[in-house]
């Protein structure tokens, strides 16, 4: 307490007002146990830590849980002239700031997969966005994928360029 100055019997004296010594500490009365004053600014500082490093840990769980870095998988069914195939792509990807790099591997049915490097992309929270050039015999085809990270799957659309929008879902491997 600031206040101090009670006569020895305790009784009826005002107190006088002892203002806190310099350094922003603050001391209990003089008939008090020194070994018990705790400045007030370590008191306070610990509680400013402790809730800066609750907010780094929070924000660290929902960095993590919304991570692109990795490698993801998706296989869908498609028909084309009477056959049925299966496509399975292939994504390694890493985000750098609000860059993300990487590659595409395409397999279609039992031929080798192609692999295609991103281009244009970007991330932003849990939203991405790139593209992809490959060179096929009929041609070059550019993709344009766009979606977001939800938990353990990517989850949006390819669009093939002069083509229609496609689903995809892709779980991490």
């Amino acid at each position: 307490m600031p206040f101090s100055g009670a006569t020895k019997d305790g009784l009826n004296e005002k107190p006088e007002w002892n203002p806190p010594t310099g350094g922003g500490l603050v001391y209990t009365s003089a008939d008090r146990d020194p070994r018990m004053e705790i400045p007030v600014y370590r008191s306070q500082s610990m509680k400013v830590l402790t809730i800066i490093f609750v907010c780094f840990f929070l924000l660290g769980g929902i960095a993590l849980a919304a991570s692109i870095d990795g490698k993801w998988v998706s296989v869908r069914k498609m028909e084309r002239d009477g056959q049925a195939f299966t496509i399975t792509q292939t994504f390694d990807l890493k985000a750098e700031g609000s860059r993300l790099t990487g590659s595409v591997s395409m397999a279609f049915g039992d031929q080798e997969p192609r692999k295609v490097e991103l281009k244009e992309g970007k991330i932003d929270g849990d939203k991405f966005s790139f593209t992809t050039v490959m060179s096929t015999p009929n041609g070059e085809f550019k993709m344009v994928y766009e979606g977001t990270v939800e938990g353990g799957a990517l989850k949006g659309t390819s669009t093939r360029e002069g083509g229609q929008s496609r689903p995809f879902e892709a779980k991490r491997q």
